[in-house]
């Protein structure tokens, strides 16, 4: 009686370790699930699983889980069938057999096998193929979740990311070869991982919001790798619009394939969130660091800074700071995956005489005219940049640093060295071109940085070619440095003719074995001091002249005058009527009292110095002032008018 009342109240075969399986042959209906997942899948006229709740709560929409193969001019599918399946069961596990679908002309002969553990769910499809078909895509299973924000997004197994907050308009589709996703939503902490091992083939996947908002996913399987069906004749988009078509066909073979589909709960907060951080709001900054770290991969073996939502998903090589990405996220299936990636790179992203292509794209809308190879790579439009070597060999660098994997880095060297040797040689050919500049010196140039960078160094500067060729010349040739300071040259910047004062130096840079290799200019433009100076000069010139004109006029004024000086009242100047006054002294350069003694204790003295003190005017008319005519004589009655 107890045994019946468990089994009315709980639908379920209950075995070892909480693994449930209750088939209602009637129905043709099995629920089975390990407590944390449940599946419900129907074997009769159709073949599907209608419902998946993860830990009590339903993702699937009613559309559910099936298979889906189609053609250029037919689809089939799992949901019509050609004969009835047949179910079979053990302890830990469901098998749905004989699942064909297909027309008189080919016939897809399908096996579910659901091996159900404590930690997962294993869900293996065999399918045996009756003919080859052409211009195929396999899509086994195909999985409709209830709504297109069931999830915030999805990991991928390289550590990129399909962010569903982007998918702004019903079929928005992204493609990307990937062999799991980690669904999560970070507001109810839910995750779930769909990993996919096939025994017979690649896999890629594909995500898009259907026209009624549900999210689509779909699990792709090929003979080889899926290539994109978009954009010809590049073919390389990943992200496109109003259809779910991202994959071109590919033959499927007569024959038995198989994969594993595995699905596993995790928890969002332990496995993705960064912990508690005083002070900071965590789920934030995991956002945050989620967001820049992933939104730039665009796919397996394309890390990027830009994003694969962009129009033409540019991916730039001369971006130094991707590896440092992963101290950030702290996910080592990103560090994997740019192993993966700079692995990609060495192998097609640098060519032959150690040039690495600066970019990667959907298209060739952003390319240099010529300058792409059959992978993508590319060069940007608006000139060479350099800094693709470098930021390629920091890359390595600081995966290295995080991965501490010596082997991988061995792999490396050789790539890199090139990488770095192309830096150091490529101007052995003396073409003159301009490689590499600063924003200072486009400031003094006033010229946009594409006319003047990877150009011949007198074409954007052709005004003052004539006047300094030569001098640059000898530099190479000899060399011996170029100095020119405050030169005057006429230079057109931001489209006119400017008059500018530089101070530059030409100066040769030479390899180890002292050979001159390129030649560095550096310029400072003086032409605010110039004319600052200029000012300062004419003022003083000014001055000069009014002091010549002023001395002229005491020199030949008829009265005497003198120009005293200090505390002493020193005599600086005084004009040849004054010095007829007192003809038998020396007076300049000497202290009145000292070159007229007898004038101490004079009130003259007191008034002349009230005046050189406090600025108190003075003028005396026929002031009687005893004095001799000669230092050391007798004194003389003399009268004296002042002012």
């Amino acid at each position: 009686m107890y045994k019946l009342l468990i089994i009315l109240f709980l639908p379920f075969t209950l075995t070892a370790q909480n693994i449930r399986i209750n088939n209602n042959a009637e129905k043709k209906v099995v629920v089975f699930g390990n407590g944390k997942m449940l599946l419900t899948v129907h074997y009769g006229s159709v073949a599907g699983v209608s419902n998946l709740q993860l830990n009590g709560e339903e993702v699937l929409d009613t559309s559910g889980i099936f298979s889906l193969i189609s053609s250029p001019t037919k689809t089939y599918s799992s949901k019509q069938l050609l004969s009835n399946p047949v179910y079979s069961s053990s302890a830990n596990g469901v098998t749905i057999s004989n699942i064909v679908y297909g027309d008189s002309k080919i016939t897809f002969n399908e096996t579910w096998n659901f091996l159900i553990t404590q930690k997962d769910i294993q869900f293996k499809l065999t399918r045996t193929t009756s003919a080859p078909i052409s211009g195929t895509v396999v899509s086994s299973p195909v999985i409709i979740f209830k709504d297109i924000n069931t999830w915030e997004g999805s990991y991928q197994d390289y550590g990129g990311f399909a962010w569903f907050y982007l998918f702004n308009k019903p079929l928005d589709t992204y493609g990307v070869h990937s062999t799991a996703s980690d669904f999560w939503n970070s507001k109810t902490n839910a995750g779930l991982t769909i990993a996919v091992k096939s025994a017979t083939g690649a896999t890629a996947m594909s995500y898009t919001r259907t026209k009624d908002d549900k999210l689509e996913y779909r699990i792709a399987n090929a003979s080889a790798e899926l290539q994109q069906r978009n954009d010809t004749p590049t073919f390389r988009r990943r992200f496109i619009r109003n259809s779910t078509d991202v994959w071109a066909g590919s033959t499927l073979k007569a024959g038995v394939t198989s994969q594993t589909i595995t699905f596993t709960d995790f928890d969002f907060n332990a496995k993705y969130g960064r912990g508690e951080i005083k002070g900071l709001d965590g789920k934030q900054v995991g956002d945050v660091l989620n967001t820049i770290a992933r939104i730039g991969v665009i796919d397996k073996q394309h890390f990027g800074g830009n994003s694969w939502h962009t129009p033409y998903g540019p991916i730039c090589l001369h971006e130094q700071y991707i590896g440092q990405m992963g101290i950030g996220i702290n996910d080592p299936s990103y560090l994997k995956g740019y192993q993966q990636c700079l692995d990609f790179y060495r192998d097609h992203a640098i060519k032959p005489d150690g040039r690495v292509w600066s970019r990667w794209a959907y298209t060739n809308e952003d390319m240099m005219p010529g300058q792409v190879n059959k992978q993508g790579f590319y060069e940007a439009q608006w000139g060479f940049l350099i800094d693709a070597n470098p930021d390629l060999v920091i890359n390595v660098a600081e995966l290295y640093d995080q991965t501490g994997n010596k082997a991988w880095l061995q792999t490396h060297k050789v790539s890199c060295e090139k990488a770095l040797d192309w830096l150091l040689k490529r101007d052995f050919n003396n073409n003159g071109l301009v490689e590499m500049l600063n924003d200072k010196f486009l400031e003094i140039a006033g010229k946009p940085k594409e006319s003047i960078l990877n150009k011949w160094c007198w074409e954007p500067f052709a005004e003052v070619k004539d006047f300094y060729q030569n001098a640059l010349k000898n530099v190479a040739e000899t060399g011996i440095a170029y100095h020119a300071d405050e030169v005057q040259m006429t230079l057109l910047r931001h489209g006119k003719a400017d008059e500018i004062f530089v101070t530059f130096v030409y100066a040769p840079i030479k390899d180890s074995n002292g050979n001159i290799s390129k030649i560095a200019v550096w310029v400072l433009e003086n032409t605010t001091q110039v004319h600052e100076r200029k000012k300062v000069d004419e003022a003083n010139r000014a001055l000069e002249k009014d002091r010549d004109r002023l001395n002229e006029f005491f020199m030949k004024a008829p009265a005497g005058i003198c120009l005293w000086t200090g505390p002493n009242l020193v005599y600086e100047m005084i004009n040849p009527a004054y010095q007829k006054i007192l003809a038998r002294r020396n007076l300049l350069g000497r202290p009145i009292l000292e070159a007229v003694p007898e004038l101490k204790g004079a009130p003259l003295i007191d008034s002349m110095l009230d005046t050189y003190h406090n600025g108190t005017p003075f003028e005396v008319h026929e002031l009687y002032v005893p004095i001799a005519d000669y230092e050391g004589g007798p004194t003389v009655d003399r009268y004296f008018t002042f002012n």
